[in-house]
């Protein structure tokens, strides 16, 4: 399935990811998966939320630096090598 990504630029401050998650419950959007990459100055959350337009409407009314891009979500099970197979599946493809 393809699905829209967030890619929120935050401070790597106490209260920054606590102030991401309020401001998208307070509009009712469920945030469903998240990856954060972070260094000593900076973070960025990686994020699949239930309504990615309003996600991003909602962060850039609240001086959010916010980015949204397709990614592909897959389901394999949880056994040894499954993810693999999926991988060399898509690889295959060009993917």
């Amino acid at each position: 399935m393809v699905a829209k990504q967030l890619s929120i630029f935050l401070e790597n401050k106490s209260g920054r990811l606590t102030e991401v998650t309020e401001v998208l419950a307070k509009e009712g959007i469920n945030l469903s998966a998240l990856c954060i990459a972070e260094n000593a100055d900076f973070g960025i959350l990686r994020g699949v939320v239930s309504d990615p337009d309003k996600a991003y409407k909602v962060l850039k009314a609240n001086h959010f630096a916010v980015n949204v891009t397709d990614v592909i979500g897959i389901s394999c099970p949880n056994i040894p090598g499954a993810l693999a197979k999926v991988l060399h599946s898509l690889s295959s493809e060009g993917m």
